[in-house]
């Protein structure tokens, strides 16, 4: 077995959110500057959150996690996060914040999923959504509305028991190397860099750098660097009129057929399926 020395871990930092008494939830909406992952943070209270545009990575606790829109987040006390739009995608989310103590009949502290898919739990989402509209609409009744609410989530989140990629829960361990979250870096950048190339750049060998990317990310790197382009392919169909073909080759596949197989595999549609039913709202006749 190889002994991979470890560089440094990211400097971690713990945030306080601070909670009004009166309304002890606080609601922030943000995007991703596109800058490098230069720390982590926690926070000292539950954090959950919804995708609501774009695609790219989150790194939670000591794994990766790749999200897109509709994707949804749990993550409790002292474990440590950051997010990372892929390179123009310009991801948007909505994060609250609580102490399920401060909400009258809440389970107290447990281990949440990491990443919940939408399309696992689509009521999941809708109730988030929800929360979300009565933070930022505040009317009169809107604390009964929300602890309800919070009450329902907190039930959904128990009963998931796959986080969708990765280990199953939070590790309570911060830590990250830096040099897998410096490949994804890399890889967000330009995701048709070579294994070898992108191993060098990490000062691994390339069976150590293989090891611990999928370690912690779930996937290899090729798995990781495909899921990205078909991320990019995805949006692309949905903003522009280009061919797929055209759209096929400015992400980096080798040719068309390469790319519907590995699009129909990640989406279960063709990519002309796929760009009808985001658009018209309907699938595609067949």
């Amino acid at each position: 077995m190889q002994v991979m020395p470890r560089l440094p871990d990211y400097p971690l930092f713990e945030e306080n959110v601070s909670l009004k008494p009166d309304f002890p939830i606080h609601l922030i909406s943000y995007s991703d500057p596109q800058e490098p992952i230069s720390s982590l943070h926690s926070h000292d209270v539950l954090e959950l959150g919804v995708c609501l545009r774009g695609s790219g990575t989150f790194i939670i606790g000591n794994s990766i996690h790749s999200y897109e829109a509709g994707d949804m987040i749990a993550i409790g006390p002292g474990v440590y996060h950051r997010a990372k739009s892929g390179i123009g995608m310009k991801d948007f989310w909505h994060f609250f914040y609580f102490r399920p103590a401060d909400w009258q009949k809440l389970p107290g502290s447990r281990e949440f999923p990491k990443l919940i898919r939408q399309a696992d739990d689509t009521h999941l989402y809708e109730l988030m959504r929800t929360v979300i509209d009565e933070i930022q609409g505040r009317k009169s009744d809107c604390r009964e509305s929300i602890a309800g609410l919070l009450q329902s989530i907190c039930a959904r989140l128990g009963r998931l028991d796959h986080p969708g990629e990765g280990p199953a829960m939070f590790s309570p361990s911060p830590k990250m190397d830096k040099r897998i979250a410096k490949a994804i870096d890399l890889i967000q950048k330009n995701p048709c860099l070579g294994i070898p190339h992108l191993a060098k750049q990490c000062c691994l060998s390339e069976s150590q750098f293989r090891h611990l990317f999928k370690q912690l990310v779930g996937m290899s790197p090729k798995q990781f660097q495909t899921k990205l382009k078909i991320q990019t392919a995805m949006n692309q169909l949905k903003a522009k009129n280009t061919s797929v073909l055209d759209i096929s080759c400015e992400c980096g596949f080798e040719s068309l057929s390469s790319f519907n197989r590995h699009f129909k595999k990640q989406t279960g549609l063709s990519p002309l399926q796929w760009r009808y039913t985001k658009k018209s709202g309907t699938p595609k006749p067949k």
